[in-house]
């Protein structure tokens, strides 16, 4: 139900919802099913927490375009440790110029003491 309630949130079509109950659930659904469902999760008004709305933000990342790669790996305890986006646009111009690739990362600069790494990509005209 959550997996419903963060599509929901994130405006996925009902369609797209239909077709993820019936490939991950025993339940047998049928369009007005999803509408009724849809309805009241909408009318509950639930306010998500960071972690669905950090999800959120990373499912209509994904979703705005085939390309676009959004991912979270954890470390060892189950802690998020890696966040990385890469547009489609990005992954573009990596697999069009490979070699010509400038990573600049920083370290525990912030106030979260996270790493941030950047990759930027240029071609011979200056576009990047």
């Amino acid at each position: 139900m959550k997996d419903v309630e963060l599509m929901v949130a994130s405006g996925s079509r009902s369609s797209r919802i239909y077709h993820y109950i019936r490939e991950n659930s025993p339940h047998r659904v049928e369009m007005r099913d999803v509408y009724n469902l849809v309805a009241k999760i909408k009318k509950s008004g639930n306010k998500l927490t960071d972690e669905d709305q950090v999800a959120e933000l990373l499912v209509k990342f994904n979703m705005r375009a085939d390309g676009n790669v959004a991912r979270i790996d954890e470390n060892s305890r189950g802690q998020t440790a890696v966040v990385s986006l890469s547009s489609e646009h990005m992954r573009k111009l990596y697999h069009r110029f490979p070699e010509l690739v400038l990573i600049d990362c920083t370290h525990k600069t912030n106030r979260y003491n996270y790493q941030l790494c950047t990759l930027v990509v240029m071609d011979q005209f200056g576009n990047g």
